[in-house]
């Protein structure tokens, strides 16, 4: 539960009708705060204690997008390594249940990935169900223009204290900066 899953609780307010499932043993547990939070702002949220139970329980009603998180095992105490691996099995997702996801279902994961000790099998990397790559590039886009937006490149820049904008230099204003992000994207 680190600092983008927080954010998430407010980001996902902006959908109409949101459902969350939550996989975690309880140490890596959402913190019960935000999970009263999500119910006040009218999420559904249902809690599986591991990957497995989940596949199981709600088979048949799986979420379409998932997201994978990498365990904070610093904050569970001083851990052995076979009790580290156990928990971080529990919200490993395993090939073998590859045909029981829904149609065009799509995985995120925090990135740089653990390539030895994988929450998504490596071998997946090729299904359309690796988001993350793409999420990925797109994000290293929105990155370039939003710096070139804010260093005036692209637009007019930072903006400045004075009354009236800056005009901007002929070169700039042959710029078509939403016809650009749209493209990249």
């Amino acid at each position: 539960h680190g600092r983008t899953a927080h954010s998430k609780v407010d980001g996902l307010t902006v959908f109409r009708k949101v459902r969350v499932d939550l996989v975690a043993p309880s140490e890596f547990a959402y913190p019960v705060e935000y999970r009263n939070r999500m119910r006040a702002q009218g999420f559904e949220v249902r809690e599986f204690k591991s990957a497995e139970d989940y596949m199981r329980e709600a088979a048949g009603d799986l979420a379409a997008v998932w997201y994978f998180f990498q365990p904070q095992l610093k904050r569970c105490g001083d851990l052995d390594y076979s009790a580290a691996a156990e928990l971080v099995g529990k919200v490993r997702f395993l090939a073998e249940w590859t045909p029981k996801l829904p149609e065009n279902v799509c995985f995120f994961q925090t990135l740089p990935r653990d390539k030895v000790n994988p929450l998504i099998p490596l071998s997946l990397d090729h299904l359309p169900l690796n988001c993350w790559d793409h999420h990925s590039s797109n994000a290293y886009y929105l990155h370039v223009v939003l710096l070139a937006m804010l260093f005036g490149t692209v637009g007019r820049g930072i903006p400045t204290s004075e009354a009236e904008p800056k005009p901007a230099s002929p070169k700039k204003a042959s710029l078509q900066p939403s016809r650009s992000l749209t493209s990249m994207m």
